[in-house]
């Protein structure tokens, strides 16, 4: 009852419907996900979620249904359709109800291109008092899968797609469209969202996501970090009551008494705060332990950083730049970490290594080895002493 003649143009329908994993169930875009789901058909249409599936058998349904408007075969949606528009001051409730889930399912919930409803969700009339118990949220997505399915193992024409979609495709614009960046241009976190996207909003806002080659995707999907959808509770059946569902499968729990949500940290920040806090565990029981007996080397007893007057470690002693052996700049993970010297480093030891120079007949040798490496001869012994082998490729 919330719909507004929300229009949805059949181009961007197409489009949304050609990036959709009908296998998982998912909007896929440049690597983007959006989960098409039972709960996020709740939040966009506000029809009744879980309970049991439709009906296979469609038999007494159907039987009710010609039964009650004397009929003997399924008569075309326009009937049911001028009876709610001409004949809805005068017709009793049950039938009311009838022809509004008739029409509401026939072109829009379940739409398909027949001009006569599908018998196959006329299960739901043979017990009528029932109709609230079933799961709807499912039976819609389940039509949308099945449809974006036939749509896309279909070819289309040369000239012009003229392949026909089958299924709620308000569902499907509005579920793309709530996940697109459109700047300031977001729209509020009304549940559930029929009660949003009115009028020309998708025509215009899909206009937005156009490219200039006449395709979609034009601005970038927002992580689902980065959404703060729907905040809002949806009504759902008592067992799922205290939880709140998004269109994408992330749960806000900003108002549960029992949880505070606090941030978020990304992956990569949780290894690097996780590797810096070993460094310091680290070198503080280095600095707990006994000193060696003679002080090791000045570049590794300044490696250390001042972590501020906050911390237990503040009086070690303050890195400086000229120290360092990456030629006074900053190493790119921060100071060098302190590592205990060897029994071998206890006394004082030159660091400097003394140069050598390379002849040019050196040069040729090596080079000469390194082609050997790679050449046909690879296999050959270039050293066999005694059981000492080494051939070209090993000695390359």
């Amino acid at each position: 009852m919330n719909f507004d003649k929300c229009f949805v143009p059949n181009k961007f329908a197409k489009w949304v419907a050609n990036v959709v994993d009908y296998k998982s169930g998912d909007i896929v875009v440049d690597g983007k996900i959006i989960s098409l789901t039972k709960e996020s058909v709740h939040c966009v249409l506000g029809i009744p979620l879980g309970g049991d599936p439709f009906p296979s058998d469609t038999v007494c349904g159907k039987e009710f249904v010609l039964n009650k408007f004397q009929k003997s075969s399924i008569p075309p949606l326009t009937f049911f359709s001028n009876k709610l528009v001409k004949e809805g001051g005068t017709l009793s409730d049950e039938d009311l109800f009838v022809c509004f889930i008739i029409v509401a399912l026939s072109s829009f919930l379940c739409a398909n291109s027949s001009s006569t409803p599908c018998p196959k969700y006329f299960g739901i009339f043979g017990d009528i008092k029932r109709v609230k118990e079933f799961d709807w949220c499912g039976y819609v997505l389940d039509w949308l899968l099945d449809g974006v399915k036939l749509f896309k193992k279909s070819k289309p024409s040369k000239v012009k797609d003229n392949r026909t979609l089958a299924g709620c495709l308000y569902y499907l614009a509005v579920m793309y469209l709530d996940f697109v960046d459109f700047g300031p241009r977001r729209l509020p976190n009304t549940l559930p969202r029929i009660c949003v996207w009115k009028g020309n909003m998708l025509k215009t806002y899909s206009d937005l996501d156009l490219k200039p080659n006449g395709s979609y995707g034009f601005r970038p999907v927002l992580d689902f970090s980065d959404t703060a959808k729907l905040p809002k509770k949806c009504e759902a059946p008592i067992s799922s009551r205290n939880v709140t569902f998004s269109t994408a499968k992330v749960l806000d729990l900003s108002d549960s008494p029992d949880v505070e949500v606090v941030g978020q940290t990304s992956f990569s920040q949780s290894a690097l705060q996780m590797a810096r806090q070993s460094d310091l565990i680290y070198n503080k029981r280095f600095r707990m332990s006994n000193a060696p007996s003679s002080p090791p080397p000045k570049q590794a007893t300044t490696a250390f950083c001042d972590l501020g007057s906050g911390s237990s470690l503040s009086m070690l002693p303050t890195y400086h730049q000229r120290d360092s052996s990456t030629g006074g700049k900053m190493p790119v993970h921060g100071p060098r970490r302190v590592v205990k010297p060897g029994f071998l480093f206890n006394e004082d030891f030159e660091t400097a290594k003394p140069k050598i120079t390379v002849s040019k007949s050196e040069i040729k040798n090596y080079q000469a080895i390194c082609n050997l490496a790679t050449s046909g001869y690879s296999n050959e012994d270039a050293v066999s002493i005694g059981k000492v082998r080494c051939t070209f490729w090993s000695l390359g």
